[in-house]
């Protein structure tokens, strides 16, 4: 299926994705002690020069920005590749080929791209979004956090929370809800990198850290508006959509690895005299979960290619795909868990880490709950 699936120019650069990771990325996770903290800034950099130096750079960017301006199959398939190792669910091939850039800063202005999305993707730092807060439950309608317009500036009231690389983003952006004339208009704004805004960082099971962001009467100057008022959820939805295949391809990649750690081990590990992998039960969970893992993937390239070509059933695709792909992704880890024994606790194999990260996966963009809602609604109520 794959080889009609991929063209061969996309397979090449798979392999060289995943030769890369062999190479570079996995000899300095088995030599260092990063078990619990993840890869340094300054392995990061030099994984940055390397990968840059090969012409990997930005791969889900617009060329425009600077990327690679891969379609969001393509994106699919390498992602996957790349995020078979120790920390490959949030630092993708050690964060070799940079923070990629979210598409809709295409609304931002000529002086904005060229004071802040250039010089992001020229660094690869990328940008962090703060979006959710903490009562909201993934609903954008729901969301509190305010803005008055005060002459040619706007005073945002309100806290952010659950947003990812604030320390390290070359900028920020927020979505609030700005009052124009007694009526909600959800608009986008970027965040200078050394505003000074209170930030409290947190750890999630201590495998992901995140902030919250107060905005009190935090003035923020018009230009800094990306697109028209009014327009930021429309911006921020096409970002979740695109964020989730990304997010489903780490998951599968993360799945392919830990199937295989599972196999490789069951097939050593001699208990009752036999290897593991000669017992009924193991076998069942290997085989099931890899037609299951094959359906998830097969479901996310439908997915990425309906994206790509704006098919009216996208949005409910990538939402099947990232329910599909952070399951099974969940219970073969759960399985590796379980066919490692104790091993599987501890640190020395990543299957306690993956555990941890996967689980916030289903929460993470949209909740697996917030999905199934959404999928109902477009499969039951629009008869």
């Amino acid at each position: 299926m794959e080889h009609i699936l991929i063209h061969p120019e996309l397979n090449m650069l798979r392999k060289t994705i995943q030769a890369f990771v062999k190479e570079q990325v996995l000899p300095v996770e088995q030599q260092i002690e990063i078990q619990t903290k993840g890869f340094t800034q300054e392995f990061i950099q030099q994984f940055q020069k390397k990968a840059k130096e090969r012409g990997h750079w930005l791969l889900g960017t617009k060329k425009e920005f600077g990327g690679a301006g891969l379609t969001l199959f393509q994106q699919a398939v390498l992602f996957e590749e790349a995020a078979q190792h120790r920390f490959g669910f949030y630092q993708t091939a050690g964060k070799a080929f940079g923070e990629d850039l979210p598409s809709f800063l295409t609304a931002c202005s000529t002086q904005q791209l060229e004071t802040y999305i250039r010089p992001a993707a020229q660094s690869g730092k990328g940008c962090y979004i703060a979006l959710w807060e903490t009562d909201e439950s993934n609903d954008l309608n729901q969301l509190q956090c305010s803005a008055q317009r005060n002459g040619n500036t706007w005073v945002i009231q309100g806290r952010k929370s659950f947003v990812r690389n604030v320390q390290t983003a070359a900028f920020g952006i927020v979505l609030v809800n700005c009052m124009v004339d007694n009526e909600i208009k959800p608009t986008l704004f970027l965040l200078e990198p050394d505003d000074k805004l209170s930030v409290k960082e947190t750890a999630l099971i201590d495998v992901l850290h995140v902030s919250e962001i107060d905005f009190q009467n935090y003035e923020i100057d018009d230009s800094k508006r990306i697109g028209e008022v009014g327009q930021g959820i429309e911006l921020i939805e096409r970002w979740l959509t695109e964020s989730q295949i990304q997010m489903a391809a780490r998951c599968i990649g993360v799945a392919k690895r830990a199937h295989e750690l599972s196999k490789q081990y069951a097939a050593i590990r001699v208990t009752r005299g036999k290897p593991l992998s000669q017992f009924a039960t193991i076998r069942t969970m290997l085989a099931s979960t890899a037609a299951e893992l094959q359906a998830a993937r097969l479901l996310l390239w439908d997915a990425a290619t309906s994206l790509d070509a704006n098919t009216k059933d996208r949005i409910l695709k990538t939402e099947m795909a990232k329910i599909a792909a952070t399951e099974v992704a969940s219970k073969i880890v759960d399985n590796g868990v379980q066919i490692h024994g104790g091993a599987g606790f501890t640190d020395d194999i990543p299957f306690e880490r993956w555990y941890k990260e996967l689980r916030i996966a289903r929460l993470e963009l949209k909740s697996s709950e917030t999905l199934y809602d959404s999928i109902a609604n477009q499969i039951i109520d629009s008869l």
